[in-house]
Parts: structure tokens; sequence; C-alpha cells
């Protein structure tokens, strides 16, 4: 397989790093025909018990949520980014102020992914809309 963090054939986590990541398949039948398909992955970076600090950057509340919440965050400008678990962006706007309503009530329910990257990083979270 090709993509980042794929060696050997093997994807390593570790090596590809947190977000989206577009993965391709080879597969050859008895024929010596060839066929690809591409996945995405989703790598969530799990370092264990997080700091104080870190889990107070950003709230993302009610989660689960019928689609439209809440973000909190310190920074006073950051990007968001949301995607679904396709890897399909919905919204990707700057965000101007540490509070922002978000409405995604017109997306089917489900698992999406946060992304706010600002000038002290890229934080992740996970929504889940019923």
């Amino acid at each position: 397989g090709l993509g980042l963090g794929v060696i050997s054939g093997q994807f390593n986590p570790s090596i590809a790093g947190a977000g989206l990541h577009n993965i391709v398949y080879y597969y050859t039948d008895s024929n010596n025909c060839i066929s690809k398909d591409t996945a995405q992955i989703w790598v969530d970076l799990c370092t264990g018990i997080g700091t104080v600090s870190e889990s107070n950057q950003c709230t993302v509340f009610p989660n689960p949520t019928s689609g439209i919440f809440t973000i909190e965050i310190r920074q006073d400008e950051s990007e968001l980014l949301i995607s679904n678990v396709l890897g399909d962006k919905i919204i990707s706007k700057k965000l101007t102020s540490r509070k922002s309503e978000i409405d995604l009530s017109n997306q089917p329910s489900g698992i999406y992914f946060i992304s706010i990257k600002s000038d002290k990083g890229i934080l992740n979270r996970k929504i889940f809309i019923r």
C-alpha cells in the first residue's frame, strides 16, 4: 500500500501523525489483474492522561448533539475544520471569538471530526450527532 505512515504494507499511526490520511491498497488476483482501493484512516493520538491546560483549551457541548452545538476555545482567532467519517469537509471557516455556535442539524447522524488550528497548535475533537 501507499500513504503517509505505510511501511512494508503496514500502516503505522505514530509515523503518520494525527489527522485524516488516505491509504491506497493494491491487490493482484490469480490472473495477474491489479486493482486498487483507497481508504481514509483517522488517527487520534491518545497520549494517555492529558494535562489540565490541554483539556481546558477547547470545549464542545452538548455532545452528543442534535446538530447544534457550541465550541469554546482559549484563543481569540483560529481555523475550524469539521469533516465526516468519510473525510468530506463539512465546514471550514475562521473562528473570531472564543465561543461559537455551530449548526450541523442538516447533516446525517454519526461521528464528526473537529479540528481547530491556531498559533498554539491543532486541537482535535469528535462530536456525535444523533
